[in-house]
C-alpha cells in the first residue's frame, strides 16, 4: 500500500515485527524491489521512500532551482517517516560522491553528507544504518549479499 502524500510504500510482511526503512534516490527503489522477497521471508515490514535524482546529502541543496527544492522537500518528508515507522534498520542509497553531480569539491560533499547524517541521527538515534553505496557487483544480487553477510532480522525479536 502506498501513501501519496509522503510517497511511502509498505511491502513485505505487513504484520511483521521487524521494520526496515529504505531511503534514497532511484536506486533505493530498485534495491527495495530486490529486498522484498527477503523482507517477506524474514517476516519484516519494509517501508520505502525514494525519489529519482534526490540524494541523501545536503550539499545538493546549494542550487536554487525547482528540482533542488523538490528534493529538499522530499528528503524532509522521507526523514519525517522515521519516528512513525520506528525502523529496526535504515537502508540508504546514493551517499557516494558523483563527480558529475554539481558538487565542486570533496570538502563540500563531506559537509553535505555530515549535514544529512546530522538530520538522520536526530531522528533515528541508535538505529543501525546500512549504506548501499553504488551498485552491488553483478555477480551477486543484493539479496544474496545481505543473506550471506547479515544476521536474521528476527533474531532479536
Amino acid at each position: 500500500m502506498c501513501s501519496s502524500d509522503l510517497r511511502v510504500c509498505r511491502v513485505g510482511d505487513i504484520n511483521g515485527r521487524a521494520r526496515i526503512l529504505v531511503i534514497g534516490d532511484g536506486r533505493a527503489a530498485a534495491l527495495a524491489a530486490s529486498l522484498q522477497p527477503l523482507a517477506a521471508r524474514e517476516h519484516a515490514q519494509m517501508y520505502v521512500t525514494a525519489r529519482h535524482g534526490c540524494r541523501n546529502n545536503t550539499a545538493y541543496d546549494n542550487t536554487d532551482n525547482a528540482r533542488t527544492a523538490a528534493c529538499r522537500e522530499w528528503r524532509g518528508n522521507a526523514l519525517s517517516v522515521i519516528p512513525q515507522v520506528q525502523p529496526d534498520v535504515i537502508v540508504l542509497s546514493f551517499v557516494e560522491r558523483n563527480p558529475r553531480s554539481g558538487v565542486a569539491t570533496d570538502a563540500e560533499w563531506e559537509r553535505g553528507l555530515r549535514g544529512f547524517v546530522r538530520e538522520l541521527s536526530n531522528l533515528a538515534g541508535d538505529v543501525p544504518v546500512v549504506d548501499v553505496g553504488g551498485w552491488p557487483s553483478r555477480k551477486t544480487s543484493p539479496v544474496e549479499c545481505l543473506d550471506r553477510k547479515s544476521t536474521r532480522l528476527n533474531s532479536s525479536h
